[in-house]
């Protein structure tokens, strides 16, 4: 088999986009460490609004962190100069460390280990991934640019299909090199022990090296009621993406696990997470399930935003509405959307929502149906 066959067979693995700056990409293709930025993960003041924000800051950075796993290729966007390097492949579970290994001003301490996989010389440039973008073949990714005063995700999942559009491009760019050759060798320690990333969160630990570990018993140290989102968004991610909990079972056999996936092509709305499933036979994807996730109650305007992801979602990718699910977890279901639900499962043709109450039992976290 040629080395296209070979990249195109192994190619079936999810990819996962990092934006790096200059200094920072010159130290992880050194070393194989990438590392995401602590900014605003700890309170610059011992208010409780600035301790809260601190921690919803955080939990956000782990539920990216959390969302890859070994085997995940990698692709570096270098962002000053705007072009995309490949390929690396994620090798160890995500950790939290904040040794000074990066830029002095920043520990960089969501981090994991990656191998080189393919050496491609040449890098692609942004022209070519804006291409994507505006063809929508690129599409768990909003934008490579940073918009002013709103958030930027460093590490990005994308699909198992568009992990391949974005090797068919190094291929085009690198069609007289040989990718396998001169692959940089990395002498990574393995990881051992573990730390619960609530711990990490709860006692502001920075000097941990070992992987981060999401149990259910701890999310209940916060009252059910006061519970954040970005913690359920965490132990979702975290079971969904290792198949780690009994809830995962809802599910069924979904092939990947993606998370803020923008909707529309204009991007302004993005799904919680986003399951993939794929036909065995064929191996192209069959149906998506779109997964909204709320620390409160669901109340019938936040079921009409859900039906709406899934209407837009199903005209960017041009699917049958029977290909794209709904499902809304919440802390319990009000009788409006319940009874909603249940009628229009009577007279549409369309696959049906799926309506879920999370409960914090002990050291488990349940998932009830509603009927």
């Amino acid at each position: 088999m040629g080395e296209m066959g070979q990249t195109q067979q192994a190619s079936r693995a999810r990819g996962v986009i990092c934006f790096t700056n200059p200094g920072q990409f010159t130290y992880i293709t050194q070393s194989g460490i990438y590392g995401n930025v602590s900014n605003g993960d700890k309170p610059i003041r011992g208010t409780v609004q600035a301790v809260a924000r601190a921690r919803i800051t955080r939990f956000g950075k782990l539920k990216d962190l959390l969302c890859i796993a070994p085997g995940d290729y990698v692709f570096l966007f270098e962002r000053e100069k705007s072009r995309l390097h490949g390929v690396w492949r994620v090798s160890d579970e995500p950790f939290f460390c904040s040794s000074p290994v990066f830029d002095p001003s920043n520990d960089y301490p969501y981090r994991f280990y990656m191998q080189q996989y393919l050496n491609f010389e040449t890098p692609i440039p942004s022209m070519e991934l804006r291409k994507l973008l505006n063809n929508s073949v690129l599409w768990s990714i909003r934008t490579f640019e940073r918009a002013p005063g709103t958030p930027f995700a460093s590490i990005n999942p994308v699909s198992m299909q568009e992990t391949d559009a974005l090797l068919e491009l190094f291929w085009k760019y690198n069609h007289r090199t040989d990718p396998m050759s001169n692959l940089v060798s990395y002498s990574h320690q393995p990881l051992q022990a573990t730390i619960n990333f609530y711990n990490l969160v709860m006692d502001n630990r920075y000097s941990s090296n070992t992987p981060l570990e999401v149990k259910a018993n701890n999310l209940g140290q916060f009252p059910q009621r006061q519970i954040y989102e970005e913690t359920l968004h965490c132990y979702l991610i975290y079971n969904l993406v290792r198949r780690t909990s009994p809830i995962v079972g809802w599910f069924g056999q979904y092939s990947q696990v993606l998370r803020e996936v923008p909707i529309s092509v204009a991007g302004q709305q993005r799904a919680d997470i986003l399951l993939v499933y794929h036909n065995a036979m064929t191996g192209e994807p069959t149906v998506y399930t779109i997964i909204e996730v709320k620390r409160s109650r669901v109340n019938l305007d936040m079921l009409r935003q859900l039906l709406e992801y899934v209407r837009l979602f199903s005209e960017r990718h041009n699917l049958d509405l029977n290909s794209v699910e709904g499902i809304y977890i919440g802390a319990g279901i009000e009788p409006d959307a319940s009874e909603y639900v249940k009628e229009r499962a009577k007279v549409e043709v369309e696959r049906p929502v799926r309506l879920f109450e999370y409960g914090l039992s002990g050291n488990t976290v349940t998932l009830n149906p509603i009927p």
